[in-house]
């Protein structure tokens, strides 16, 4: 059973499991690595970061996890001239670059193992954007919509244009006709810890993956 919710078995507990999972591969700290690739308004950005904080609170109180808040490392890429509108592709391959060394810069020289925070990274464009600050509701009733969403890339993942196999019934996105097109779109307020503790990996990707414009949410 869990010890931050004795009454509910610990591999329920997205905590729990987060930091199993920690534990196992030597790191001290968890989170996703965000990409801020829209510039317009800079209080829109603030307000997206204060409500993902708000939910991320709310989400671990609700289960007895707030100690791992102490553990939560919000590694936010901000850079105009790099990343204002670029598209996921150019997001994913600067973050392949940056998870290839950083695990052993942030975790006390571990390698990046299974982690998620090395296989996965969050885009936060002009659409999403939009859709977190002036379509869904403020924390905490944000909880119960389903408006809101960022974009959830997977590393290593690399659609092709022009490949035959697989192709989805739907309009191709960002020119990509497959039905897996390496990027999905996540629910924010459920971002972390639960979509976190739901995809670790890519066996966990292939489950929950979802073309958009569907929404994953736990």
């Amino acid at each position: 059973m869990s010890q931050r919710e004795p009454d509910c078995p610990t591999i329920f507990n997205d905590s729990d499991n987060i930091e199993r999972h920690m534990r196992e591969d030597g790191h001290d700290i968890w989170c996703w690595v965000i990409y801020r690739s829209d510039y317009s308004s800079e209080s829109d950005w603030q307000e997206f970061l204060s409500r993902l904080r708000k939910c991320i609170e709310k989400s671990l109180g609700r289960h007895g996890g707030l100690d791992m808040l102490l553990k939560l490392n919000h590694h936010v890429f901000e850079d105009r001239e790099l990343f204002d509108g670029v598209d996921s592709a150019t997001i994913r391959e600067h973050f392949r670059v940056w998870a290839a060394t950083s695990s052993q810069q942030e975790q006390c020289g571990a390698g990046p193992a299974q982690s998620q925070r090395y296989q996965f990274c969050v885009q936060v464009d002009a659409e999403a954007l939009h859709s977190i600050v002036h379509e869904a509701p403020p924390p905490p009733q944000a909880h119960t919509k389903s408006k809101g969403w960022v974009k959830l890339i997977w590393k290593d993942c690399e659609p092709a244009a022009d490949d035959l196999m697989e192709r989805a019934d739907d309009q191709p996105i960002d020119g990509i006709a497959l039905h897996d097109v390496g990027r999905c779109r996540a629910k924010c307020s459920s971002l972390m810890p639960s979509i976190y503790a739901l995809i670790g990996g890519q066996h966990d990707w292939y489950r929950e993956y979802r073309r958009p414009p569907t929404v994953i949410k736990p």
